[in-house]
């Protein structure tokens, strides 16, 4: 609990809701997350993944062929890793890209990370003085409920 309240002194403006969930959830959370899964083991076979993959980071040149472009996070990991990302940034377009054979616990556990590091990413933006305050809010707020409804029900 005494994260939830360094994060309402650094930031007065963030919405109630980002933070509002009863002390019993938010340490029922905290439990979750302090034991190990056993879902979870390790793979010593990684993919080469982009990171951050999107259509603003594909080219196409004058002959149809596509490039990757911005791979400054590009490297060898989890292939879950890249598709809880695509799954996230594409929705229902996520079909797509869709792949079988993937390790359900891991794709969970990444999306959980994404959340988390966009619910951070807003607050970083708040702190930073953004001009649009609202979108920083609402992406903080946001990722903050789905990264705390994934750990108080286990879901991905």
């Amino acid at each position: 609990m005494q994260v939830i309240s360094i994060v309402r002194y650094e930031q007065p403006d963030l919405p109630q809701q980002a933070v509002n969930f009863s002390a019993n959830k938010g340490l029922g959370a905290l439990k979750h997350i302090e034991s190990p899964s056993p879902c979870l083991c390790i793979f010593f076979h990684h993919h080469f993944i982009h990171d951050e993959l999107g259509p603003n980071h594909i080219i196409i040149d004058h002959k149809a062929q596509p490039y990757l472009i911005d791979i400054e996070g590009a490297g060898f990991f989890d292939l879950e890793h890249e598709h809880s990302f695509l799954k996230l940034r594409f929705g229902g377009y996520y079909r797509f890209f869709e792949k079988e054979n993937l390790d359900s616990a891991r794709l969970s556990f990444y999306r959980l990370c994404h959340h988390l590091s966009l619910a951070s990413g807003g607050l970083k933006l708040l702190h930073r003085h953004f001009p649009d305050r609202q979108f920083a809010k609402n992406l903080a707020a946001y990722h903050a409920r789905q990264a705390m409804e994934m750990l108080s029900h286990n879901r991905d």
